[in-house]
């Protein structure tokens, strides 16, 4: 079972529904112990996208 498919917290946990009353029960990257080891490589990752961006980007 995937924490975000949980048929005991969202209806229907297989459809895409963006308005759910319950919408921000999903579990992404947590905090704490349950944190996501995907979440620091998401930082680093957006690190050097945005270093790269401000690298290439004309500074005005």
């Amino acid at each position: 079972m995937s924490g975000n498919r949980d048929e005991s917290i969202f209806e229907d946990p297989e459809k895409l529904i963006v308005d759910r009353a319950n919408a921000r029960a999903h579990v992404v990257f947590e905090f704490g112990v349950h944190l996501c080891i995907g979440n620091r490589l998401a930082e680093m990752q957006l690190r050097v996208l945005w270093e790269g961006d401000h690298e290439t980007l004309p500074h005005g």
